[in-house]
């Protein structure tokens, strides 16, 4: 059997719950789950410039693409709030799964917050957050998905603290204790078609994800191609994707990237040694 985990990324306070109903339906429907790295308290006002990529380069879009553009440049936190309507939303759907994103999703004095070193801000910062998806959503969550894609030491020795696991592009020696290490430093020298997807570090899981398969700079017509070949040499499969990337700067859905991604599932769903779980789920099947 083969695992595929639904992760999408930055849903926050101005999440539309109808985004994600378009996106998501036919998965719900087929009582799949959907992990959804949630934004506790996204922030505003931080320019990012370069640090934003093809955002930066196609758009020359100085602030983070994830928050409306009319919200983008203003200096404030935003947190979630019980009875906001995304997190009504949420809880009136089974199905998805709530992982933490981040904290405010900024950079800090350019610093991406995941680099953070200051250990009490560290811990400060997960506190808060955990308050805060405790309260909207009645627990907290099990998963940390890294923003950016990177984390310091420090912020890696207390997330160990605090969850089970963590999802991120790339996997280094850096990221896992002493007695891993080597077994880190050999995955460098294996490409993507040989490596393993994860690694269990004690019990403490590091999820890899193969890259923005979802994309819109992607050719739309060679996602699903990627994701065959991806799940022929492999077993488990984070496939990530940005819910805002379909409503480009919150406009109409592009209708050729959501057709795209509806026969995507249209295709996981039928195939027979394919399983579409939660992070919860394949951590379980991983350490069973």
């Amino acid at each position: 059997m083969k695992y595929v985990v639904i992760r999408d990324d930055d849903t926050c306070l101005f999440t539309k719950p109808e985004m994600l109903e378009l996106l998501y339906q036919p998965l719900l429907e087929a009582g799949k789950s959907v992990g959804l790295s949630v934004v506790p308290a996204i922030g505003g006002g931080q320019p990012a410039g370069v640090l934003n990529g093809p955002f930066w380069e196609q758009f020359r879009l100085d602030y983070s693409p994830c928050l409306p553009p009319h919200r983008r440049a203003e200096a404030q936190i935003f947190p979630l709030t019980p009875d906001c309507e995304i997190v009504r939303y949420l809880r009136s759907r089974p199905g998805y799964e709530i992982v933490q994103h981040g904290y405010n999703h900024i950079t800090i004095n350019g610093v991406r917050e995941g680099m953070l070193k200051e250990t009490q801000l560290i811990t400060e910062k997960i506190e808060t957050s955990r308050t805060i998806l405790k309260e909207c959503f009645g627990q907290t969550s099990d998963f940390f998905v890294v923003p950016w894609d990177d984390l310091s030491a420090e912020t890696l020795r207390i997330l160990r603290c605090y969850f089970k696991g963590i999802s991120l592009h790339r996997l280094g020696k850096r990221h896992v204790s002493w007695p891993r290490k080597a077994k880190a430093v050999a995955r460098r020298f294996l490409n993507d078609q040989n490596r393993t997807p994860y690694l269990r570090d004690g019990d403490f899981l590091l999820l890899e994800y193969p890259g923005p398969i979802l994309s819109m700079f992607n050719d739309f017509g060679m996602m699903k191609t990627q994701i065959v070949d991806f799940l022929a040499t492999h077993d488990v499969l984070v496939l990530v994707s940005h819910y805002w990337e379909y409503f480009w700067d919150w406009d109409e859905p592009n209708q050729e990237f959501l057709s795209a991604w509806h026969d995507i599932v249209a295709y996981l769903l039928d195939r027979p040694d394919v399983e579409i779980v939660s992070f919860s789920s394949l951590y379980n099947h991983l350490y069973s």
